[in-house]
């Protein structure tokens, strides 16, 4: 009796030593998994700081040209950056206490994903809800510029267009220029009001000058269209046409340049 009492203390003891390194085991191998999908997203930031390069801002750096997108996605807000020619490239979530806890790298023709989701306390990273909101004013505002600019020179290639063609066009001329007086001044009070947006939104008042010259060619193009005048209609397209190249390129290196929200 004594014996079998001693071999089930035995085995008792085997077995909860048993347990203990089958639990020190997985504590390991969870550390072990916690630490590789740490350094993959570590990595992962590393790749986007350099891409950012001298472009980098203020704040947590993150901003910059490669910043292509802020999503939130399953509770969590990721920023979007591009590399080379692919605008999706690299991928960093941060979860609502700011901690980033998943990072994407879609650069090869698998995308490699790190998550530390199972564990956020143990994230590296950390950075404030103003950091956030910095990021996505200075996208808005990124983003803003480059609409105006975009519908500026649309609008502008609207009017000048038909203005083009009236000029050509021989049989029919008269109604040519009745509807190249209608394009450009209905599209010329929308390009007055996206100019007036770039200076009070967006802090551009030097490049809104500029959207102010083509808002003025295209009502002086609408005004030589309708009174059937060549020669006053061909100044206002010259003019309209060097007034929206700078505008759109003034707009757009301002977009470049943003270097606060």
């Amino acid at each position: 009796m004594q014996r079998r009492l001693a071999a089930a203390a035995v085995a008792g003891v085997a077995l909860v030593a048993v347990a203990a390194g089958l639990a020190a085991a997985g504590r390991w191998e969870a550390r072990h998994a916690q630490a590789a999908t740490q350094r993959g997203i570590d990595q992962v930031r590393a790749t986007v700081g350099r891409e950012l390069g001298a472009s980098q801002l203020y704040g947590p750096q993150l901003m910059g040209q490669q910043l292509t997108a802020l999503a939130q996605v399953l509770g969590l807000t990721c920023l979007l950056y591009a590399s080379g020619s692919y605008v999706y490239s690299y991928e960093l979530c941060y979860d609502g206490e700011g901690r980033l806890i998943d990072a994407v790298d879609a650069t090869q023709a698998e995308a490699r994903y790190w998550s530390l989701r199972p564990y956020p306390g143990t994230a590296r990273e950390r950075i404030t809800p103003a950091d956030l909101s910095a990021v996505q004013a200075y996208l808005d505002r990124r983003e803003g510029l480059r609409a105006v600019a975009g519908f500026v020179k649309g609008a502008w290639l609207y009017c000048s267009t038909s203005v083009r063609d009236a000029l050509a066009a021989t049989p029919g001329t008269a109604a040519r220029m009745r509807g190249a007086a209608a394009s450009c001044r209905s599209w010329a009070p929308g390009v007055a009001e996206v100019g007036r947006f770039a200076a009070e939104r967006f802090g551009a008042p030097a490049e809104a000058r500029n959207v102010e010259r083509v808002y003025a060619a295209m009502l002086a193009a609408g005004d030589a269209a309708a009174s059937s005048a060549p020669a006053p209609l061909r100044a206002a397209l010259a003019a309209g046409s060097r007034s929206a190249a700078a505008a759109g390129s003034a707009l757009e290196q301002k977009a470049r340049l943003i270097r606060s929200a």
